[in-house]
């Protein structure tokens, strides 16, 4: 038995309602399924939509002859389902050999490759009956880097199921784990590979122009904690793990900004004056020198027009925005150290008292 969807909405000011609103109801894919027309109400009914259905609804109507979009809804985005999972991927490793195992997928194969890598180049690929969901690679160098990328084949079908791809990081350091103490002390921790352990581990924080701090620690540690970072200084924080044998393995970089109050990410405050204008505020730091500000404003889904604000003003008034539109609002400051911060955006429309409001009724 079908559901009815009932759609609702308010337009509250008076001089910017149009005497016709179209209504749209789509797919989970956006492919239009109905449309209607709504003169002198505020309320529409779909008739026969499946109640396992995903649904979006689009609502537009015609201001000056230009046409606004008001909202994008969705309904029941949970129900969405894919139709194939990707199966989990697992790795155990020794001191000399490395076991892959996956899971079995839900489809009808011929048979499963597996692609290995060693330090980034191919080494192996071996094809295994669909019956066989494991595999055990020996003599294997604790300390080298091992990939696994696991397909499936189907002749029937002609398709190819992409499994995945698992790592053994061998000698190669995780991303470092970095937490901010207060004042200039930091803690930095990570994990070593019991087969493979390092003799010494170098801690690199590097500054945009200069050295920066680099702290040592013996190479059965996990932690370690270092004074002296800067406030308000953008750092590429990085893992060193050497070797006697002269080698050293980089983590990847972590870039991270110590900050005393916490990050900034709150959206800019906006309000309309009596004549219009759209006033913008925002907060900045008090440690950090500000160069500029940036206040990006979308209107109606637009390319966003950009307005420039030099030192720490933390306020703009604009007064060429366009009347009965939509306009989005973010901010981004330029501290002079290199620190850049974006906050969340912010919506305002300048033909409603307050926003928008589309429900949804649904019954059978």
């Amino acid at each position: 038995m079908g559901t009815d969807t009932l759609i609702k909405w308010e337009i509250n000011e008076a001089r910017c309602k149009p005497d016709v609103v179209f209504v749209q109801l789509l797919n989970w894919e956006y492919e239009q399924i109905a449309e209607t027309e709504a003169e002198s109400t505020s309320a529409v009914l779909f008739n026969n939509s499946s109640p396992e259905g995903v649904y979006h609804v689009r609502i537009s109507w015609d201001i000056y002859f230009n046409v606004r979009d008001s909202y994008v809804h969705a309904l029941g985005l949970e129900n969405v389902n894919d139709g194939w999972y990707r199966p989990t991927l697992n790795l155990y490793a020794s001191n000399t050999s490395i076991h892959l195992l996956w899971e079995t997928i839900d489809q009808q194969i011929d048979f499963y490759t597996v692609i290995i890598l060693e330090q980034g180049v191919i080494k192996k690929i071996s094809h295994f009956d669909p019956q066989i969901t494991s595999m055990t690679i020996n003599h294997t160098n604790p300390c080298t880097m091992y990939e696994f990328s696991v397909g499936a084949k189907s002749d029937v079908s002609n398709q190819f199921f992409d499994l995945g791809h698992i790592r053994y990081d061998g000698g190669v350091p995780a991303i470092p784990n970095v937490t901010y103490l207060g004042g200039a002390q930091v803690q930095v921790r990570w994990t070593t590979n019991p087969y493979c352990t390092p003799d010494f581990i170098h801690v690199h924080f590097r500054e945009p122009e200069g050295i920066g701090l680099m702290g040592i620690a013996p190479g059965t540690n996990e932690t370690t904690v270092l004074t002296g970072v800067k406030q308000c200084t953008p750092y590429a924080i990085q893992l060193g793990f050497s070797y006697t044998n002269g080698k050293e393995y980089l983590s990847e970089t972590v870039n991270m900004t110590f900050l005393s109050d916490g990050t900034f990410h709150n959206a800019p405050k906006l309000s309309l004056d009596q004549n219009g204008s759209l006033l913008v505020q925002w907060l900045v730091r008090l440690e950090c020198v500000v160069n500029h500000t940036i206040v990006m404003v979308e209107t109606n889904g637009r390319p966003a027009k950009a307005y420039t604000v030099v030192g720490d003003q933390s306020l703009i008034r604009l007064d060429d925005l366009e009347h009965c539109a939509f306009h989005t609002v973010y901010v981004t400051t330029q501290y002079e150290n290199g620190l850049v911060e974006r906050t969340h955006s912010s919506e305002i429309n300048t033909f409603m008292s307050k926003q928008a409001n589309i429900t949804t009724n649904r019954s059978k």
